[in-house]
């Protein structure tokens, strides 16, 4: 009814209205309307353009855009290849580890990378810098909540985070007083942690605990193998948080594998080992 009222307003069929043109309610509900229209309409067109709609399934989602996906599968190749090189211990954590045992790859819906070393090792990755930078990527210190951050240069999204941890006891947890606030359930025991096995994800293999599925439940709750939670990422674009029951479908690897390159076998294994 009231859309039938808009048409003829602006057709020119003003009598059908019970006041005068240009006077009473109806033209400032209708101006209000079409004005709220120019500003949200937009807004989701551009929102669409920043997100891909993918058939997950017998979902409709949102999914992480195949150029981001692209990078954060090379950036964890080159990660990977730069830390196994230089002996520094690793493993993968977080939504990156769920996808290596949940999808054998990146998350279709996930944005970053989820890394872990040893406290003793931290000062030889800052040390790696100059490598990095030889990659084209930037090795900085967050001061919130005091990690690691690996970024493809002149840009800060997508990105790696690499957590430094300590062994408290006989629990590994975040050095940083921070991240064990922020996360308080996301600590390994040395039995869930060791020994350190390879993961199959995407086109190459990456470095994760011995026992994923305790450290998973205890972070992300029983459901997290056969439910999937989707939310606004780490990209600044709003989502709704959808909780979806997975299919074969959607346990596929985030898309396209590759092609990726062999950065690191350009850089002589001299400037590798430290």
């Amino acid at each position: 009814m009231f859309m039938k009222r808009v048409l003829q307003y602006y057709s020119g069929k003003e009598a059908s209205f019970k006041t005068k043109p240009g006077n009473g309610p109806w033209k400032l509900l209708v101006n209000t309307f079409l004005l709220t229209s120019m500003i949200i309409v937009p807004a989701f067109l551009k929102s669409a353009e920043e997100n891909v709609p993918v058939k997950l399934g017998k979902y409709q989602h949102t999914v992480t855009k195949p150029e981001i996906i692209i990078q954060l599968y090379q950036m964890l190749k080159d990660v990977h290849e730069i830390l196994t090189a230089s002996n520094i211990e690793y493993w993968i954590h977080f939504g990156t580890l769920m996808g290596a045992v949940r999808h054998k790859g990146i998350i279709p819906w996930d944005d970053d990378l989820d890394l872990c070393i040893w406290e003793h090792q931290e000062d030889k990755l800052i040390s790696l810098g100059s490598l990095f930078k030889k990659l084209g990527y930037d090795l900085k210190r967050e001061r919130w909540p005091g990690h690691l951050k690996v970024y493809k240069s002149a840009t800060t999204f997508p990105y790696a985070d690499i957590f430094v941890m300590g062994l408290n006891d006989s629990k590994v947890e975040f050095t940083s007083e921070l991240c064990r606030k922020t996360w308080p359930t996301a600590y390994f025991s040395l039995e869930e942690l060791y020994p350190l096995k390879n993961y199959k994800f995407g086109l190459f293999d990456v470095v994760g605990p011995a026992k994923p599925h305790p450290v998973l439940t205890r972070r992300y709750k029983a459901s997290w193998f056969k439910k999937g939670i989707i939310n606004s990422g780490h990209a600044g674009i709003k989502r709704k948080n959808i909780t979806i029951t997975l299919t074969d479908k959607e346990r596929i690897p985030a898309q396209p594998l590759g092609p990726l390159e062999d950065r690191c076998a350009a850089l002589k294994a001299s400037n590798l080992s430290r």
